[in-house]
């Protein structure tokens, strides 16, 4: 029994993540979810979304070195109104609707200046998700 279950943990353990260099699949494991918010800690994560799911994307730079709009490859998400007020500064957001079944990619990067210390940009300066919807 030990051994089945450690079989099982290990074949999980990259459920619900994006693979380098391949098209993410979605895994009969993977719950699908009616609202989702993700930050750039989430970069990398493959997340799955019901239809008509709302997805809430907000990441946290300086007023110096923020994020770039998040730019949207696919057809299955599409833009949405928030209704929400102004942002804080240095974060950069986005709004999004499960328009219908398919996959679709988020993406933005955060450039540093050549002024800014190691540091000062933090780390990561790419943010990528992809959700697949069902």
């Amino acid at each position: 029994m030990r051994l089945l279950t450690s079989a099982i943990l290990i074949a999980s353990a990259g459920c619900g993540r994006a693979q380098p260099g391949h098209a993410p699949a979605a895994s009969p494991s993977l719950a699908c979810h009616t609202h989702g918010t993700v930050a750039e800690t989430d970069s990398g994560h493959t997340l799955c979304l019901t239809r008509s799911a709302r997805l809430e994307v907000y990441l946290h730079g300086s007023a110096q070195n923020r994020w770039s709009s998040l730019r949207l490859d696919g057809e299955a998400l599409r833009r949405a109104p928030s209704g929400k007020e102004m942002l804080a500064l240095g974060v950069t957001g986005g709004f999004f609707v499960a328009d219908h079944a398919g996959t679709a990619r988020l993406t933005s990067t955060r450039s540093c200046g050549r002024a800014a210390a190691p540091n000062e940009c933090g780390s990561p300066r790419t943010f990528e998700i992809t959700a697949i919807v069902r």
